[in-house]
């Protein structure tokens, strides 16, 4: 029974080379992939009813994934708004001193203005004139109060101008530091809400962990999902997606994923010793970035059952990387990745019970071990 749908997977995938002899767009491309990896997520059909409860546990870790990568996202976002709220908020104020001090300065030039103007209106300013019988002195006295004039309302206006400013930049400032606190609210209550998510998916997977206790099902899960990701594999490679030839697996040399320890090595024995690992584990810290070994094309970026959030980049040249157990995607089937750049953050999605990232090399095809293509970690 079990084989079944790998069998029809088989048939599916000998006609889709037929048909995909051109290349998808990328819309249609994700709609394909999106209906075999819907497929792939369903297909439980070793499991007996005895053990359905691991089905409705894996429905729930998907859940529980799904809004833990969505949560952390949006923590993100809150982060950067928040970063840039805060360097805004210390323009404004730079701003408000500056401001500030200018009216400072202003205000004893205007108290100089009319307190000279007082003098001058003691009497009025004609009978001052008349004062003066030298022609002379009657025309330093006009250019005298002619400079009060013009200067006083130079700076009355240089003063109301700054007032304008300072009163602008502080009702800016309020405004900033109220949307500011208003963000922080936010993100505070998105961190308790994955915080609960974190802790509710921590409780499936010690759930899923006692269900699959028997070595038998534990056993025939693991190799159906590795018949799965195998099959996955194939079903990208018929859907064509145009890949660059920029990455030659035997002359170029891996860049380690993520920062942390391997502590589960290509070969190793698992499941009681009759199945190995096809991949390498890295213990890494919570919200560590997972980055692109070398160049080349996201052929999906999804959940799929066993591995959680997933990327798997085609480098060209039959040379595939694995991405798994992420927290949150930061790419999309179809997008190009550079060389180092971010493509995840670590997680403990799709049941994984050590926190980091589960990382596979794939040439031709066939998993390799990817610990000699790595950089040393002391380098």
């Amino acid at each position: 029974m079990r084989n079944r749908h790998f069998v029809a997977v088989g048939c599916v995938l000998v006609y889709g080379l037929i048909v995909n002899a051109s290349i998808p767009p990328i819309s249609e491309y994700k709609k394909q992939l999106g209906r075999v990896i819907n497929e792939l997520n369903q297909e439980e059909e070793w499991i007996e009813t005895a053990n359905e409860e691991i089905l409705s546990i894996e429905a729930s870790i998907k859940e529980s994934d799904t809004e833990i990568a969505t949560v952390t996202q949006e923590i993100t976002d809150l982060e950067s708004n928040i970063e840039r709220l805060e360097g805004r908020i210390d323009v404004l104020e730079i701003d408000q001193a500056t401001y500030q001090a200018k009216i400072d300065n202003l205000t004893d030039s205007v108290s100089w203005h009319l307190h000279a103007e007082y003098r001058l209106q003691k009497n009025h300013w004609l009978k001052n004139l008349l004062n003066y019988d030298e022609p002379k002195k009657r025309a330093r006295f006009i250019r005298y109060h002619q400079y009060i004039v013009h200067s006083k309302s130079d700076s009355l206006n240089e003063f109301n101008l700054a007032m304008t400013d300072l009163n602008q930049t502080s009702r800016e400032l309020h405004q900033e530091r109220s949307l500011l606190n208003h963000e922080r609210d936010i993100a505070n209550r998105s961190k308790q809400r994955l915080d609960e998510q974190i802790a509710q998916r921590e409780v499936q997977i010690a759930n899923l962990e006692t269900e699959i206790h028997n070595a038998e099902v534990r056993v025939e899960k693991l190799t159906l999902d590795q018949q799965r990701i195998r099959t996955l594999i194939l079903e990208i490679d018929a859907l064509g997606l145009d890949v660059p030839s920029e990455f030659t697996a035997t002359n170029e040399s891996l860049k380690a994923p993520v920062e942390g320890e391997v502590v589960r090595e290509f070969g190793e024995s698992r499941a009681d010793g009759r199945l190995t690992w096809n991949g390498v584990v890295f213990a890494a810290k919570d919200n560590s970035d997972v980055v692109a070994v070398a160049a080349g094309r996201v052929v999906m970026a999804d959940w799929l059952q066993g591995y959680g959030l997933i990327v798997i980049i085609d480098h060209g040249d039959d040379v595939k990387t694995i991405y798994a157990n992420c927290n949150t995607l930061l790419v999309e089937s179809g997008d190009y990745a550079e060389a180092g750049e971010v493509i995840a953050i670590t997680g403990q999605s799709g049941g994984s019970t050590i926190p980091g990232l589960y990382f596979e090399v794939l040439e031709n095809g066939e998993q390799i071990d990817p610990i000699p293509w790595l950089e040393s970690q002391d380098d």
